[in-house]
């Protein structure tokens, strides 16, 4: 069996009801340094507009999130407010009226942005930035701001984009029948055809890389980063899996964080050191972490192509995404057998770092 005994089957099997933990309300004042907040590529300062404290940086903390959790690079659209909605929409972004926020959507109001993390009906949970004000919004599990939609003014959402980037193959070569057994793939016409197996599509391609970005060979036995030749992402590898975690070496591969120590301290750990000469590491999404998986590889795994991503753990990895109907929870997926699910943020596991997107 699974030695985990695989967490969300069994939670549904037996019936319980899963309360991930929660905290506690908003209020505890951040800190104003950004240097807490790494946001390499941001075109928006932060607590540095002008001269002024008061000048703000809302916008800032809501292009740092788009990338972070969407992995998009917003153009540069000024001020907040109406012209937020405006250049979303020319850009080809999905939007909402003040009445439709959704988790993990931009709210914007007249002169104001942040992040929608949690709607509980009229009620949105959200991070933000304003350095004009003693509280910064900055965290999920203590530090955020509510609001009641039928009482504060929105003028809409911005929603992440549809993702119409280039889909990596499954790796499927086989066929089957209706009993499960191997077969010859069919050609158009016979019984069987249209299959996985019968397309290859966008064929997964990878091209190692050293800490300073320089290709390697296939063949070489050490490398820093994966370069995926189909999405154009840019992979964490993975160091010294031993069955021991070693923090102090953030590419450790038996390292387990909860879904914000995952983000504030290993990816912060990474962006602080500006792996790889770049500061932009981030979670990648629940698509962008599917995307790795090798479905011809069948359980315990690793689901994965272990040529390039060596030391990959067969096991649960976070992804940036929240799960939407249960906030306190986000998307994984599980290199034992490739399946997605979510989990409590709260609990524990392994990660992998990503750079790159639209």
């Amino acid at each position: 069996m699974k030695k985990e005994m695989n967490r969300f089957l069994t939670i549904w099997a037996i019936g319980l009801a899963v309360v991930c933990l929660s905290f506690g309300a908003h209020g505890r004042a951040a800190e104003k340094d950004c240097n807490v907040f790494i946001s390499c590529g941001n075109p928006y300062d932060c607590c540095n507009n002008g001269t002024q404290e008061q000048d703000g940086n809302c916008t800032w903390w809501a292009w740092k999130m788009m990338y972070d959790r969407w992995g998009y690079r917003a153009p540069t659209w000024h001020n907040a407010g109406q012209v937020w909605l405006d250049g979303a929409q020319q850009a080809g972004l999905p939007t909402g009226d003040g009445n439709s926020p959704r988790v993990g959507s931009v709210f914007v109001q007249s002169g104001h942005v942040g992040w929608v993390f949690k709607v509980d009906g009229n009620t949105i949970y959200t991070t933000q930035m304003n350095c004009g004000y003693p509280d910064q919004y900055t965290s999920e599990q203590n530090d955020y701001k509510t609001y009641d939609i039928t009482t504060q003014t929105f003028l809409g959402f911005i929603y992440p984009p549809d993702g119409s980037g280039p889909v990596p193959d499954t790796g499927v070569t086989k066929c089957y029948d209706t009993a499960g057994n191997v077969i010859i793939c069919p050609d158009s016409g016979e019984d069987y055809y249209g299959q996985d197996g019968n397309y290859t599509i966008n064929p997964p391609s990878y091209t190692k890389l050293d800490s300073q970005g320089y290709v390697l060979s296939v063949a070489a036995t050490s490398w820093a980063m994966v370069l995926d030749n189909v999405t154009g992402l840019y992979w964490e590898a993975k160091q010294n899996k031993d069955g021991a975690s070693h923090y102090d070496n953030p590419h450790d591969a038996d390292n387990t964080y909860n879904w914000y120590d995952a983000q504030n301290i290993f990816i912060k750990a990474l962006n602080d050191a500006n792996f790889g000469g770049h500061c932009d590491w981030r979670l990648p999404t629940n698509k962008e972490l599917a995307f790795l998986v090798d479905y011809s590889i069948a359980y315990p795994g690793p689901t994965i192509n272990m040529t390039y991503f060596a030391n990959t753990v067969s096991s649960y990895y976070w992804s940036s995404t929240t799960y939407a109907n249960t906030p306190d929870d986000a998307w994984l997926v599980d290199f034992y057998d490739g399946y997605r699910l979510w989990y409590c943020k709260s609990y524990s596991d392994y990660v992998r770092a990503v750079r790159g997107g639209q």
